[in-house]
C-alpha cells in the first residue's frame, strides 16, 4: 500500500496533520462564493435599496415636517391678524393632508376658532378628532378633552359636560392639596394646568343643574387645593352666596 499523502490535504506549512484541512477549506470557501456570489450581490442589492428607501423617507418625512411647520406658522399669523376666516381654510387644508398628531395640532387649533364663532358643534367634532389623533401627547390631549367640555357647557348639554369634567380632573388633577407636603416640595403636580378652570367649570355646571351640593364641593375642592389660583377667588365668593 503506498503511503504517500494526498496533495489536496497539505497544510499551508506543508505538514500534515490538525492542519491538513486547510487548503480544503480554502477551496471549499473560493467554491462556495462561486457557487453562491450571485445570492450574495441580491442581498447586497436588497440592504442597498433599504438603506436608499430610508433615507428617501426620511428626507421625505422631514420636507412634509417642513411644510407643516410652515402652514402652521401661517395659520398662527392669521388668528394673531384676527383674521379667522383666512387661518380657518389653511388648518382646513392642513386636516386632509395630515395625520397623528399634526393633524391633533390643527384640528385643536381650528377647533379653539370655531369656538370663538360659537358654531359649537363644529368645534366638538373638531376637539374629537384632536382628541383621537393626540396619541401620547398630552398637553395636546388634555387641551383637546377640556374643550370638548367646554362646547357642551355653551350647548347647554351639563350632563354631557359635567362627565367630561369629572373625567378630566380624576385624569390629570394630581394635587391633595395637602399643605404638608407642598411645604416639604412632595405634592405632586398636576399633569394638566386647566385642572382648575375644569373644577371651576364644575362648580357652574352644578350650579346650572341645582345640584347645589356637588356645586359647593367641587368650589370648596378648588379653593382648598388651587388657593393660589385666580378662580379660588370666584370659588370663595360662590360659597359666600350660599
Amino acid at each position: 500500500m503506498s503511503n504517500k499523502k494526498p496533495a489536496n490535504v497539505k497544510n499551508s506549512t506543508g505538514n500534515y496533520g490538525t492542519n491538513a484541512a486547510e487548503n480544503w477549506l480554502q477551496n471549499l470557501d473560493k467554491e462556495f462564493f462561486q457557487r453562491h456570489s450571485s445570492k450574495f450581490m441580491v442581498v447586497a442589492v436588497i440592504i442597498a435599496l433599504g438603506i436608499f428607501g430610508f433615507n428617501q423617507y426620511s428626507q421625505h418625512q422631514k420636507a412634509q415636517s417642513a411644510l407643516f411647520n410652515e402652514k402652521m406658522g401661517q395659520a398662527y399669523n392669521f388668528v394673531y391678524e384676527n383674521k379667522s376666516d383666512s387661518a380657518s381654510q389653511v388648518l382646513a387644508e392642513i386636516i386632509t393632508q395630515s395625520k397623528g398628531l399634526n393633524l391633533a395640532k390643527a384640528s385643536l387649533l381650528l377647533g379653539n376658532i370655531k369656538f370663538q364663532s360659537n358654531d359649537f358643534v363644529a368645534a366638538q367634532n373638531l376637539y374629537q378628532q384632536s382628541v383621537n389623533a393626540a396619541g401620547k401627547s398630552v398637553l395636546i390631549a388634555s387641551a383637546a378633552e377640556h374643550g370638548l367640555a367646554a362646547a357642551a357647557m355653551e350647548q347647554k348639554n351639563y350632563d354631557l359636560a359635567t362627565r367630561l369634567l369629572e373625567n378630566f380632573v380624576r385624569k390629570y388633577g394630581k394635587r391633595s392639596g395637602n399643605l404638608q407636603e407642598r411645604y416639604s416640595e412632595n405634592e405632586k403636580a398636576d399633569i394638566s394646568v386647566m385642572v382648575p378652570d375644569a373644577l371651576w367649570k364644575l362648580t357652574l355646571c352644578y350650579n346650572e343643574m341645582q345640584k347645589t351640593d356637588l356645586a359647593k364641593a367641587k368650589a370648596e375642592h378648588l379653593v382648598k387645593v388651587y388657593a393660589d389660583s385666580r378662580l379660588a377667588v370666584n370659588a370663595r365668593k360662590f360659597l359666600a352666596t350660599l
